[in-house]
């Protein structure tokens, strides 16, 4: 089974000095601060590999005071993929809005809007509204993967209904909120080492279901 990806790339926009992180298809980041000056605030990512080549990610961004009412340029990511990718991003709290290079278009998404991306290759970059904290978890998993776990049929009817059959292409759509739980549940903080790994795995296919 292919790897989620062979190179993803992070480049800072709270703090465009700070090193880049390069990520590569074996590397977990267990948890990562964000560089940004204490005025803007805080917060950490967090980056998971999962068995078959499916890849977990979570951000945390508390803001201070003086970010409520403003868009905060986050990071640009990049990242070469080794096959046509589902990505899904939701936001359990707080707004994004992502510009997607690859599409070339703007979309928002946050509370019930979730954010679906099917390409070859991932380019964007999020903006987060600073008025509140902004937790956003990541789920991207392969198209071969995809149709392994739900067979080729189902997983055809789920990229026509989700609107992304082409590649690349992007779209936001009202998902409830009973539905997208079990994803924001994957990265647990009551276990640790391998047992995270694998409820973390668990919950994904839940969500997958």
């Amino acid at each position: 089974m292919t790897t989620a990806f062979s190179l993803a790339e992070v480049r800072w926009l709270t703090d465009p000095e700070a090193p880049v992180v390069l990520l590569d298809h074996l590397t977990d980041l267990p948890h990562h601060e964000i560089p940004m000056p204490p005025a803007m605030g805080s917060g950490w990512v967090e980056m998971m590999h999962l068995a078959m080549g499916m890849y977990l990610a979570r951000g945390t961004h508390h803001f201070t005071e003086a970010m409520a009412g403003h868009l905060v340029p986050f990071a640009r990511i990049s990242a070469e993929l080794p096959e046509d990718t589902l990505t899904i991003q939701a936001a359990r709290s707080g707004r994004v809005h992502l510009y997607e290079r690859r599409v070339g278009s703007e979309l928002t998404f946050g509370d019930e809007n979730v954010l679906f991306q099917h390409s070859d290759r991932l380019d964007y970059e999020p903006h987060l509204e600073g008025s509140t904290m902004v937790q956003v978890t990541i789920l991207s998993i392969g198209d071969a993967l995809l149709a392994s776990l739900l067979g080729e049929a189902l997983t055809g009817a789920l990229v026509a209904g989700l609107g992304v059959v082409g590649v690349p292409s992007a779209r936001v759509l009202a998902i409830p909120a009973a539905i997208t739980a079990p994803l924001y549940a994957a990265l647990s903080t009551g276990q640790s080492g391998p047992l995270r790994k694998l409820y973390a795995q668990s919950k994904v296919l839940e969500y997958l279901g």
